[in-house]
């Protein structure tokens, strides 16, 4: 499928599969622009003919420049775990703020996200629920697109490379089982999606089976049905997407013109470190121990959880983390951790996690009711 070269720009361009995306899109002929916050890193990663745009998905105001003339963008954002590249972070807020930035362009855009997003029910429904709003905005933005939602990677069989694109994303075991696909096809799928007229406004699962690997895609992207225009989720998807709430439970959660408000910042500063303990076990503090733990390290569960599952999968166990703890009483290790909280070595969680007028009781009940607050402080 020969095509005109194009200027192509790569997000989340060091990471596993962007570094691939990077080297099909030269391979390809384009003129491959990778977005990055290190570029004497990224010299080292990727191959000469790249261009560095420096800039990072978090600081909105770097963006304008590396998103300049461009004509189509590959997006392969992903959480790290840390605070700065939190789901949040990463996966919604890094796209949001790359479609601003695009502000008059009409690039073509490919979204890289996962199989089993529309899952729910899940120790992985913080992580898929971000991503998904990542799929919507791009399908709101009004820009040619294409969402690829590959299955679990690099974890097929030798012989297995024969591509397989599924629509309504019914495999939703959280696990291989869901389908696997290879690094290097998933690059091959997105670069081939920038230039292929059959992929525009289609969404798919993309999976590999036993047999060879195709060479022209686009009988594969034709034989896919094209998304309702105008519809936040995919043909075919589940409609299960929760409502997110604000902060204080009376805001609402969009601008007039009905844009989602700009989510707020984890602080970026946290570090990493070999052992976590977390008190009054709310899933968040799990999730948030969980980001910050080193591999090999220990997190310790104190006091009674206030959830049943325990949000520990294939990263964790690939990263060697050992769940500890129990209930105890917090005499039982305030002495300890007093220190460390008065000299900044550890940032306690909020006691409250939301606060309301006394004309919002209601809500702030609601939002203990639907475990989106422990605790609520009501303050005339």
């Amino acid at each position: 499928m020969a095509t005109a070269p194009l200027t192509v720009l790569v997000v989340g361009a060091t990471g596993s599969i962007g570094r691939l995306v990077v080297a099909e899109s030269i391979a390809r002929g384009h003129t491959t622009r990778a977005l990055v916050r290190d570029a004497a890193k990224a010299r080292r990663q990727l191959p000469a003919e790249a261009q560095l745009a420096v800039a990072d998905v978090t600081r909105p105001k770097t963006l304008p420049p590396a998103v300049a003339d461009v004509d189509a963008v590959v997006l392969t954002l992903g959480s790290d775990g840390t605070a700065h590249s939190s789901p949040e972070n990463a996966d919604y807020a890094g796209v949001r703020d790359i479609l601003a930035a695009l502000s008059g362009q009409t690039p073509r855009i490919v979204l890289m996200t996962a199989i089993g997003v529309t899952a729910r029910g899940s120790a992985y429904d913080h992580l898929l629920d971000w991503k998904r709003r990542s799929e919507r905005l791009v399908r709101a933005s009004g820009l040619p697109y294409t969402v690829v939602r590959p299955g679990w990677f690099d974890m097929n069989a030798p012989d297995e490379h024969r591509l397989v694109f599924l629509q309504g994303d019914t495999r939703r075991s959280g696990t291989p089982s869901d389908g696997v696909i290879a690094r290097e096809r998933i690059a091959q799928v997105l670069v081939q999606a920038v230039t292929a007229p059959q992929a525009r406004g289609r969404t798919f699962e993309l999976v590999a089976e036993q047999g060879p690997a195709p060479g022209d895609m686009g009988p594969l992207f034709a034989a896919l049905d094209q998304d309702a225009p105008g519809a936040l989720d995919a043909v075919r998807d589940q409609a299960n997407m929760p409502r997110r709430r604000s902060r204080n439970a009376s805001a609402p959660t969009s601008t007039p013109s009905g844009h989602p408000r700009r989510p707020a910042r984890r602080d970026p500063r946290r570090r990493r470190t070999d052992n976590h303990r977390t008190g009054k076990d709310h899933m968040r503090a799990t999730l948030m121990s969980i980001g910050v733990v080193r591999p090999g390290g220990t997190i310790s569960r104190v006091g009674a959880p206030q959830y049943g599952e325990v949000p520990l999968g294939f990263p964790e166990f690939m990263n060697n983390i050992t769940l500890t703890g129990g209930v105890a009483p917090a005499r039982a290790y305030i002495e300890e951790l007093l220190p460390d909280v008065l000299e900044g070595r550890i940032e306690p969680g909020r006691v409250f996690d939301h606060t309301v007028g006394l004309d919002e009781v209601p809500a702030g009940y609601r939002a203990m009711a639907d475990r989106e607050a422990l605790k609520v402080l009501v303050k005339p």
